[in-house]
């Protein structure tokens, strides 16, 4: 489980930078890493997230649909390590540290990301592009 959760926040950045090379910069990892985190993510799910040319990246449909569940993971991971910081008492007394804790914002398309109905990938379903260049 963990594999799939590091590979859908890579997934994440590299949807976030528009490219794989910003992404593999900002992770601290190598580009070829990013690369093939995608490619093995792409196929544990069986399905093509990204679209891929020399000058560009864009998301498929599944890809953008994939992309907003990535962020609400995020998020929840977030809001995990900060409920658990306040319950250690390291944040201040005005975060809630309860089961009523904030809840997390709505996923963020980037949009650059908004799916593009006239723009059909090779297998018939819709793209967007990513910003950015890879």
């Amino acid at each position: 489980m963990s594999n799939i959760l590091k590979r859908m926040a890579i997934f994440s950045k590299v949807v976030d930078c528009g490219a794989f090379s910003m992404a593999a910069k900002e992770l601290g990892i190598t580009t070829s890493a990013v690369s093939q985190h995608i490619r093995l993510l792409e196929n544990e799910l069986g399905i093509q997230l990204l679209l891929r040319s020399a000058r560009s990246l864009s998301l498929t449909e599944a890809g953008l649909c994939f992309y907003e569940d990535c962020v609400l993971m995020l998020h929840a991971a977030e809001r995990g390590q900060q409920r658990i910081a306040a319950l250690r008492g390291e944040l201040g007394d005005d975060e809630p540290a309860g089961p009523q804790g904030p809840t997390p914002p709505p996923p963020s398309t980037p949009p650059s990301a908004q799916p593009s109905p006239s723009a059909p990938g090779s297998d018939g379903s819709r793209t967007s592009p990513v910003s950015g260049s890879g």
